[in-house]
């Protein structure tokens, strides 16, 4: 399992000299902090609403048909008892 940094909370992003930065609000909003991330990869949890998707190309996803087989369960029932009565929901 390969480790990466985790950002929470991330209002913007951006790559400058190769570093990837992230922008999220603290002090229950009331200020902003940059953290930034040497890895090639991080983890964010991004909030609603706040980065605006960006458009990459033109391009428009192919999409193919695939067929396949689903082997035969090998799980079967051997007994099945209904038990019934209160129960500490009730």
């Amino acid at each position: 399992m390969t480790k990466k940094a985790l950002v929470s909370g991330v209002t913007g992003m951006g790559l400058d000299n190769g570093k990837l930065w992230f922008k999220k609000g603290v002090y229950s909003g009331k200020a902003t902090a940059y953290y930034s991330s040497t890895d090639d990869a991080a983890v964010l949890a991004i909030l609603p609403n706040s980065i605006p998707p960006i458009k990459i190309s033109e391009n428009i996803a192919q999409v193919s048909e695939q067929s396949f087989t689903v082997a035969k369960s090998k799980i079967h029932i051997i007994e099945r008892n209904l038990v019934k009565g209160k129960n500490s929901f009730n």
